[in-house]
């Protein structure tokens, strides 16, 4: 096998990092019966098995055309009754008119990949250390049932073990072992020729089998197979909580992407055209557009991506039209105007109507408080808790408290506000 083992730049590394992506989401096409489209800057795949998704890579900077084939995507994903769909801007130097497009077809932005790269040339010898997992490269996946671990998971262990049983290999299942039993994976994707690097995807751990400490010891276990197989470089996507443990390994930053998600409820409901035009308006800033294709008797509707067109105004950062709006009737929004930098008028809101302080978000069930968490607003917070926000209230789904979140997403210095010490 061939491998990029020169000193590469950051541009080529990034380059290596699509082509992986591109090509573990080809393989699992593969692997799991599902159907893939291929276009110049555009991945897309249609899978129907454990559930019926569509999946989207851009992989370069968006052209007008992308927007047809947007829609012409939501069309296919209705006629095959898809669940859900996502889409990967690949870099988020790409993702601003991405955010235009998609936002005005229903979608909400989704979290944001974090691509990190190890020279492995670099990696200091072996641990002394060993290791209380031990790591092996199963090809059959039948003997034990984990829902948690993909290659283990009744629903999806037919596509792993297709994985690795594809020929020539190129992709391996590591599996973490203790007492017999499987408490981690992660699957290895390798790329060859000029972009050739491995690919460390799904890596999961069961939570009691998490250390209190790094656990480079079991890193040490995927470096000495690589290396094996000649490869220098290795990316994975890690998400925000893990990149700081990346970074001890080794890893150093790429960039981001950008992904946005359609929900199942809104899947197989076409978009109104109208409506898709005012939101595309909204998000380019463009007021004579907004104003020809508002209703002004609906300034409060939710559009399809759940938020209204004031909070969609706030989204895109355009202060012009969401001035439009509220001067227009549009009812102001607490969260809307904090985003936009009206702090005084959010204030002056919240005076008003204390009640906002503990009202829930549709849909999620989430008060202002945990948004504040989730968007990294202590100064929001802070405000909210002066006005009589719960601290102890919890969200719907994730049933968890605004502290929660805070140490989940490592939210210091809201978590601090939450704890009443200084940030």
């Amino acid at each position: 096998m061939k491998f990029m083992v020169h000193d590469a730049t950051p541009a080529e590394l990034h380059a290596a990092c699509v082509d992986n992506s591109v090509t573990w989401m080809h393989r699992i096409v593969e692997a799991g019966g599902g159907t893939l489209f291929q276009e110049d800057g555009l991945h897309w795949a249609a899978t129907w098995q454990p559930g019926r998704e569509i999946t989207a890579l851009v992989t370069r900077p968006p052209e007008s055309s992308l927007r047809g084939r947007i829609d012409a995507i939501g069309a296919y994903g209705r006629a095959n009754n898809v669940d859900i769909v996502s889409y990967w801007a690949m870099d988020a130097a790409w993702a601003r008119q991405l955010d235009i497009w998609l936002c005005a077809r229903g979608l909400r932005p989704g979290g944001r990949p974090h691509w990190m790269i190890i020279d492995l040339a670099a990696y200091p010898e072996r641990s002394t250390l060993s290791s209380e997992y031990p790591m092996t490269l199963p090809d059959s996946f039948d003997d034990h049932t984990v829902p948690e671990l993909l290659c283990y998971d009744p629903g999806s262990r037919h596509i792993r073990q297709a994985l690795v049983r594809m020929r020539p290999q190129r992709v391996w299942q590591a599996v973490w072992w203790r007492d017999g039993a499987p408490v981690g994976t992660a699957s290895i994707n390798v790329t060859e020729g000029d972009l050739g690097i491995g690919g460390i995807h799904d890596l999961y751990f069961l939570p009691d089998a998490r250390t209190p400490g790094l656990g480079l010891e079991r890193f040490d276990d995927l470096v000495e197979f690589a290396r094996g197989l000649g490869i220098r470089y290795a990316v994975a996507n890690a998400a925000d909580e893990a990149a700081p443990l990346y970074r001890v390994m080794g890893f150093r930053s790429l960039g981001f992407g950008q992904t946005w998600w359609l929900p199942r409820h809104a899947a197989q409901h076409a978009p109104d055209a109208r409506q898709v035009a005012f939101a595309e308006a909204i998000g380019e800033g463009d007021l004579s557009a907004t104003q020809a294709h508002a209703d002004l008797s609906a300034l409060d509707d939710r559009l399809t991506n759940g938020m209204t067109p004031l909070r969609l105004a706030a989204h895109h950062r355009q202060p012009g039209v969401a001035r439009w709006l509220l001067d227009r009737g549009a009812s102001p929004d607490l969260l809307a105007l904090w985003e936009l930098g009206w702090k005084d008028e959010a204030r002056e809101l919240l005076t008003a109507d204390p009640s906002l302080a503990t009202r829930r978000q549709p849909h999620s069930g989430k008060t202002l408080l945990h948004v504040a968490v989730e968007r990294d607003h202590p100064d929001l917070a802070a405000l909210l808790l002066e006005c009589g926000a719960d601290p102890q209230a919890r969200d719907e789904r994730y049933h968890g408290t605004p502290l929660d979140w805070a140490v989940e997403l490592r939210r210091r210095r809201v978590g601090a506000v939450l704890r009443g010490r200084p940030r």
